[in-house]
């Protein structure tokens, strides 16, 4: 084919249902498939703006994936079964339709992968696959994002993950000489100093278990506890999700302050809470 005066490229291969079907990407955004028993083109979809820069098909093979430079993703499904291919009725011969396209990445998408199911899923326990034991579709581009979504929720919006780990803004230092622990945070060139609220039981500082097993002795900063250990009874009440905890002792601001820096890059509170250090 050409488009215009210009030669296309194929840029993708991939062989699918144990090489019954050819898909071939080319380099203006088409995606071809062919029945290799009979050497004919079956299917071709337009969809990409751009280069088609992958192909991949799940274990399966009846589903089938390609990634293009304009940063688009689609979803193609073979209907129809195997057993029919080879049978003279050609209305029974399985065909191959798209299902979705999704836009993943503001540049062009240079990798496209799917991972291998595990033995459980393959097996089509439908638990397994809800704990996310299936399939896992990747892609990567020129944006430096890698996405990733569950080829069983194709449609749905997939996980970014970026380039770098962010920074955090936040750290906690812990005093010896002090039950609360202290929460730092910084924006921009201020840096404010938190301290946490305390449980009572937070104020533990050592315990040791009985040989029998049936007593616990914990020793805090203000006195030496001994519990005897009982079997819980059943019962319905649970704690529920949410939940507020109650505090023994408020949290509070202690102090903020602005540092000279235009803007701080960094800044970290001491493991012990008695240092600062900021760039």
């Amino acid at each position: 084919d050409k488009f215009g005066k210009e030669a296309t490229w194929v840029q993708a291969l991939r062989f699918v249902y144990d090489g019954s079907f050819l898909a071939v990407g080319d380099s203006i955004g088409k995606v071809t498939l062919w029945d290799m028993t009979f050497g004919t083109q079956i299917a071709v979809f337009s969809d990409h703006n751009a280069d088609v820069t992958g192909l991949v098909a799940e274990s399966n093979s009846k589903i089938l994936y390609s990634a293009s430079a304009d940063g688009t993703v689609a979803q193609y499904m073979m209907i129809g079964s195997s057993s029919s291919h080879t049978h003279e009725n050609v209305n029974t011969s399985p065909y191959w339709v798209k299902t979705h396209t999704r836009k993943w990445h503001s540049h062009d998408i240079r990798a496209l992968a799917i991972s291998k199911p595990t033995l459980e899923a393959a097996h089509g326990k439908q638990s397994e696959k809800r704990r996310g034991y299936g399939e896992w579709l990747v892609t990567g581009g020129v944006d430096t994002c890698l996405s990733v979504v569950s080829a069983d929720r194709f449609s749905q919006h997939p996980k970014k993950i970026l380039p770098v780990p962010h920074r955090t803004q936040c750290s906690i230092g812990n005093r010896k000489d002090s039950p609360y622990p202290l929460l730092m945070s910084f924006q921009g060139k201020t840096i404010t100093i938190w301290r946490l609220g305390s449980r009572g039981e937070s104020e533990i500082f050592s315990g040791d278990l009985a040989n029998s097993s049936a007593f616990q002795r914990t020793e805090s900063s203000k006195n030496t506890k001994l519990f005897r250990k009982r079997k819980r009874r059943n019962s319905k009440k649970t704690p529920m999700p949410g939940a507020r905890m109650e505090l023994s002792a408020p949290y509070g601001k202690l102090i903020e302050f602005e540092t000279s820096a235009d803007s701080l890059c960094e800044a970290k509170i001491s493991p012990d809470g008695r240092f600062i250090g900021y760039s």
